[in-house]
């Protein structure tokens, strides 16, 4: 796995109730995955294939008797490197998509979330658009019922210990859209 994904934290597609985990080129036993990004593991694999690193020693063979299971190269030694395992959360859903929420309540703060209503589920989401953050602190006008056409950015992940865990954060601000009162409304 090591030369395979050559050293790079694994992309993990998919994971369900059996021992095969789906990651971006292939598949692999989730021991094997969590072995791979364990980095007591991969300093006792650094230090097995340290000899690498010295003039003239050029290919480690792992053997059963005469049979080779591996053979490593020196090119195959930054494989082994420490890879980022800081962050093991396993993604399951990553996407961005339009959407109209109702403001519920708007955070003025920046990296404070605001509160919206998106017509079945109300949910917290920080606004990263700069430039309407702008327009807010020049004093844009809100009032109850107002909406925002944004573009919503949407992530949800299950931590190492397994909690599910969402996030969303609002990229863009498209538009303002001010609720419209009764008399406004046409009867045409």
């Amino acid at each position: 796995m090591f030369k395979r994904l050559r050293g790079e934290k694994p992309t993990i597609t998919y994971i369900d109730k059996s021992t095969t985990i789906n990651i971006a080129d292939g598949q692999a036993h989730k021991d094997t995955v969590r072995l791979y990004t364990d980095d007591g593991v991969r300093d006792a694999c650094r230090r097995v294939v340290a000899p690498l690193d010295r003039e003239g020693i050029d290919l480690l063979e792992v053997r059963r008797g005469p049979v080779v299971l591996d053979a490593i190269r020196k090119e195959h030694v930054p494989c082994f490197l420490p890879v980022d395992s800081t962050d093991t959360e396993t993604n399951l859903i990553d996407h961005t998509r339009p959407a109209v929420l109702e403001i519920v309540r708007l955070a003025f703060k920046e990296g404070i979330k605001s509160r919206f209503w998106d017509g079945a589920v109300e949910f917290e989401a920080e606004i990263k658009d700069k430039g309407f953050m702008e327009r807010v602190e020049r004093g844009e006008p809100f009032r109850k019922g107002d909406s925002l056409r944004v573009r919503l950015h949407s992530r949800t992940w299950r931590t190492e210990k397994g909690r599910l865990v969402s996030e969303s954060t609002i990229p863009e601000v498209i538009e303002h859209v001010e609720r419209r009162s009764p008399e406004q409304l046409s009867l045409d």
